[in-house]
């Protein structure tokens, strides 16, 4: 008779696939796994024996991680639970398949109700969002939001992620050529080894973020009133043309982190009363008007930095009432005159 070793699900996971994982994967994309981990994944599946996990356990597991709260007193969202949670569970399971630990498993997840409600991201009413555009055409010559105010304009005109745009330097700016080039990003991440928080800076999220995109006019005038507002400062403390172009655009020297950025948004948006949203809800804006314009999504998907316009499409575009009561306006034209 024959008797097969024990393997632990939390034995497997932290002494193979993170060890492994710390040589293959981005820093920051590293750290968020090892932080789902921890907090999401470890306790629930702690001495469990990883050859008996089947689709009945992984069920009420997804139902368990439905009635969890996040740090607001919300319940954790759809993406949070199935993109990240599930996702990385997925992946450990399918890492022991592929080194022989365990049968590939096919999970077929019902999705639990109180997921199946869930809104859409929030994007900014339209009414608020005539408002912010007539406030970010107005002067950036006080030091007041100036910040904020390139931000919003970078997201909502560029469709840039915050990221992105924390890791901007003026060189990255082809004012002759009206284009920006994508080739960093910034962001927060724990460090679960060391409990801290450190700024990580890295390429963009995925191959096809790292690109150069068209400026709008728009965007070029603003952009080049800010370099002359910071360039002017930046002198008094004599620095030069080519130290200044390697400076962050949002910070000079070392660049800004997206949780500053996200706290000086909120300023902007409570300074003139506008509802608060999300800032990555800028970027959802820009895709919406993109696509009612007209515009392919191709297109936009390339200046998104998406790896294919199915995402843009899945994630991004919220249809406004106006947009569909106009085009059933059309199709009614089309229909009386056939």
């Amino acid at each position: 008779m024959f008797f097969f070793k024990k393997r632990l699900f939390n034995d497997y996971a932290e002494n193979i696939y993170f060890k492994e994982a710390k040589k293959t994967v981005k820093t920051s994309s590293y750290f968020n796994f090892l932080y789902l981990y921890q907090k999401y994944i470890k306790d629930y599946w702690c001495g469990f024996d990883i050859k008996k996990i089947d689709s009945k356990k992984v069920q009420d597991y997804y139902e368990y991680l439905s009635t969890l709260k996040n740090k607001n007193g919300e319940n954790l969202s759809k993406s949070t639970i199935n993109r990240g949670i599930l996702g990385l569970f997925r992946t450990i399971l399918n890492h022991a398949a592929i080194h022989g630990e365990i049968q590939p498993l096919l999970l077929r997840l019902k999705t639990p109700n109180n997921l199946k409600k869930e809104n859409k991201t929030k994007i900014m009413a339209e009414k608020e969002l005539e408002k912010l555009k007539s406030i970010l055409k107005q002067p950036l010559s006080g030091a007041k939001y100036r910040n904020a105010k390139i931000f919003t304009i970078l997201a909502l005109y560029q469709g840039l992620r915050i990221g992105e745009i924390c890791g901007l330097k003026w060189e990255d700016i082809d004012f002759k050529n009206k284009t920006i080039s994508i080739k960093r990003t910034v962001n927060n991440v724990y460090d679960c080894e060391k409990k801290d928080s450190k700024l990580n800076i890295s390429t963009p999220k995925t191959e096809s973020s790292e690109r150069i995109i068209p400026m709008l006019d728009f965007v070029a005038k603003k952009m080049s009133e800010c370099f002359e507002i910071c360039y002017q400062n930046a002198k008094m403390t004599y620095c030069d043309m080519k130290e200044f172009n390697k400076f962050y655009i949002l910070a000079g020297k070392k660049p800004t982190t997206p949780r500053v950025v996200r706290s000086g948004f909120e300023r902007l948006l409570a300074a003139y009363d506008i509802p608060y949203v999300k800032p990555h809800s800028l970027r959802h804006s820009f895709c919406t008007e993109s696509i009612n314009a007209g515009c392919a999504t191709e297109a936009v998907s390339q200046i998104l930095g998406h790896s294919n316009s199915a995402i843009t499409l899945n994630v991004y575009n919220h249809l406004t009432s106006k947009k569909i009561n106009d085009t059933i306006e059309i199709l009614n034209r089309e229909c009386s005159n056939a």
